[in-house]
């Protein structure tokens, strides 16, 4: 009898403990407008362009449910969870009163290079504390923001595909993702009714439709030994 007793107190203890864990994760309420909004604190969270990636993820926070499927959502780095969360799948969800920079008023420390197919451990980082290094970072942003946008040259192949992720001391803990892409050999298009050669650098931005052609210093510093 003494160990039924302790064997359903016991089982009662772990039920309790199972609630008191699913308790601590908030639900979001999920609004028309791709919106997101937490059942007990009010805040409502926008999703952000897939640019942007959480730098880490810590503990679950709040998850949501959308044509059956749940999304869990994680704090960010030491962001506080009321202002930003991030998904496994890379996405970030900001507090819909916050103004995050964009790309152009983002202060650059660094930029952490990775292959398409590591992306865990970067096989170069720029640095903005290296003058050179800062030129590299400023050329990068000026040929993003302001280089002359051509079409993304899909029916040539590629030689090597890269991630940057752009680092900023007044966006922490959140990086700014586009790829660097090499093709195999120099890409010609139209531009200003000329055909011109491009060469086989570019960056590339899928979400915003940005491709711009660069020089070779990025490929340079890539296959220094």
């Amino acid at each position: 009898m003494k160990k039924t007793v302790k064997a359903f107190r016991i089982a009662v203890l772990l039920v309790a403990c199972c609630l008191l864990l699913c308790g601590c994760v908030h639900s979001l309420k999920v609004n028309d407008n791709d919106t997101y909004t937490d059942r007990k604190t009010g805040v409502t969270y926008v999703p952000l362009s897939a640019c942007y990636e959480p730098a880490s993820l810590g503990e679950e926070y709040a998850s949501f449910k959308l044509s059956g499927m749940k999304t869990m959502l994680y704090t960010v780095g030491a962001l506080a969870p009321e202002n930003v969360l991030g998904s496994a799948y890379n996405g970030v969800y900001a507090n819909q009163s916050l103004v995050l920079p964009t790309f152009e008023e983002m202060e650059m420390t660094r930029v952490l290079i990775y292959t398409k197919t590591a992306t865990t451990i970067p096989v170069l980082t720029l640095k903005a504390e290296d003058a050179a290094q800062q030129g590299v970072i400023d050329a990068l942003r000026s040929a993003y923001l302001g280089g002359a946008r051509v079409s993304y040259p899909s029916f040539y192949t590629q030689q090597s595909a890269y991630t940057l992720r752009f680092e900023a001391s007044n966006l922490p803990d959140i990086y700014y993702c586009i790829s660097y892409i090499e093709y195999e050999e120099d890409i010609y298009d139209i531009v200003d009714g000329v055909e011109t050669n491009l060469g086989r650098y570019f960056l590339y931005d899928r979400y915003n439709k940005i491709c711009v052609a660069v020089d070779g210093t990025l490929h340079e510093l890539l296959t220094i030994d």
